[in-house]
């Protein structure tokens, strides 16, 4: 299992397409690591002071509480974009790495367009939720709890961006070709199966944790 950062995918030949791409994807990194680690110092600040309010003071902050989820939330998010351009999600690797190079490079280009592919199916979920979110009220702070949800629409958008320029980036387009095509022939299988593997209940979570593996 590797869980530190290493490339997904061989680096692509020095061509006038990838250097546009590098710049692409870095230009992209910095909009989404700059607000990361301020949304780091901003949760060490707010953390901070309503335990100062709460056992020091003994004034608690009524929105404290509320303000931190609401920002760890958009931590957790635009944090798992930055460890997605990274290639620093945890994942099993015994297997692929002891493939040859060739072989290896589509089993990664596939592992990368699954992800993709499951990114793409839930965005429609997460921007209806934040949609609906807009009318609640947030009980502390009084703003729209659009603010709070919104985290999960922009994180997954920043996450599928980075899953694009990395497959862009492939060295060898036929890679990425045959990767899309696997992940969308197991998404219509899977489509397909539905109104059969919807009366199994848990045993999907076995289907699904077999299919990652």
């Amino acid at each position: 299992m590797a869980s530190h950062a290493q490339p997904l995918l061989p680096p692509a030949p020095e061509t006038g397409l990838a250097r546009v791409l590098a710049r692409l994807e870095a230009a992209l990194g910095l909009m989404v690591e700059i607000p990361a680690a301020a949304l780091v110092v901003a949760e060490v600040v707010v953390l901070f002071s309503g335990i100062i309010a709460r056992y020091v003071l003994h004034t608690p902050l009524t929105w404290s509480d509320e303000l931190a989820s609401t920002l760890f939330l958009w931590l957790a998010m635009l944090g798992s974009a930055v460890a997605l351009r990274r290639g620093s999600h945890m994942r099993m690797t015994a297997i692929v790495w002891a493939l040859p190079g060739r072989t290896r490079s589509v089993f990664d280009a596939i592992a990368l367009a699954a992800g993709l592919g499951f990114l793409v199916l839930i965005f429609p979920a997460a921007l209806h939720w934040a949609q609906e979110e807009a009318f609640i009220t947030t009980p502390a702070m009084e703003i729209s709890a659009a603010w709070r949800a919104s985290a999960f629409p922009i994180g997954v958008s920043f996450m599928i961006a980075f899953s694009l320029l990395r497959l862009a980036a492939v060295g060898k387009w036929q890679h990425a070709l045959i990767a899309i095509g696997a992940v969308l022939a197991a998404i219509v299988v899977f489509w397909l199966l539905g109104p059969k593997l919807k009366p199994l209940g848990n045993v999907n979570l076995i289907i699904f944790f077999v299919g990652v593996v």
